[in-house]
């Protein structure tokens, strides 16, 4: 009964973790981390935790809190990936999964994998199907721990250059709108050159507009001249 509590509980966290101030989740997942690694925990219970360690890669963590967040993700996905059982086992990988293609935190990803499980990870990220030892050799430790660190460093690298593909995209669309505003400045400008010229057929400009509009011919000459356009009639 307990247990069903504490899994609709940590159900719930996961569901609502998006909408609650960064301090609380870190704190919850320092309280979920002493609650994962104590022995003796229902299976249900670290099932239900891996729910809500897959949501962590996308938190926006500050610099007093990354340390404290880091210490307690890692232990958590090292505790849980070791787990003796298949089924919390699956349930870690998959939330390790999930973590590890969305966060910024790369060069601690290596820390959540026990050594002796590199080879296991490595072949679940690359969804290989699982193999016996019968199947051919193993690698060694220290290959299969290079490997995942190639692969942690490609994740780390398609996620920069993703960045930079939405910078440039952003930077495009600035321009595309600067250029628009640019457009729209200049009709504007047409349109009130035509209501002054049809006001002065009518009546004389006051001074308060002709003064306005030589400051405006300063400012106009200037800019066409700082962009080396011809400012003579054609």
């Amino acid at each position: 009964m307990v247990c069903l509590l504490v899994c609709d509980v940590l159900h719930l966290i996961s569901v609502a973790m998006a909408m609650l101030p960064i301090q609380e989740v870190v704190q919850v997942l320092i309280q979920l981390n002493t609650m994962v690694t104590c022995s003796g925990q229902a299976n249900s219970v670290l099932i239900s935790s891996t729910r809500i360690l897959a949501q962590c890669g996308t938190l926006n963590v500050p610099d007093h809190l990354k340390v404290k967040f880091i210490q307690s993700i890692v232990s958590m996905f090292h505790h849980l990936l070791s787990h003796a059982h298949w089924l919390v086992h699956h349930h870690a990988a998959e939330a390790f999964r999930s973590f590890a293609e969305v966060t910024s935190y790369v060069e601690d990803l290596e820390k959540c994998i026990p050594t002796d499980l590199c080879q296991i990870i490595e072949d679940f990220l690359n969804k290989v199907p699982f193999r016996s030892s019968s199947d051919g050799a193993l690698l060694t430790r220290d290959a299969t721990c290079s490997r995942l660190r190639t692969r942690l460093c490609a994740i780390k690298e398609l996620k920069q250059l993703m960045s930079a593909q939405r910078d440039e995209e952003k930077c495009l669309q600035q321009m595309e709108s600067s250029v628009q505003c640019c457009t729209r400045g200049v009709s504007l400008l047409k349109q009130g050159l035509q209501e002054l010229q049809k006001s002065q057929q009518a009546t004389p400009l006051p001074n308060d507009v002709i003064s306005q509009l030589t400051l405006f011919h300063k400012d106009l000459y200037s800019f066409l001249s700082m962009h080396n356009i011809n400012t003579e009639p054609t």
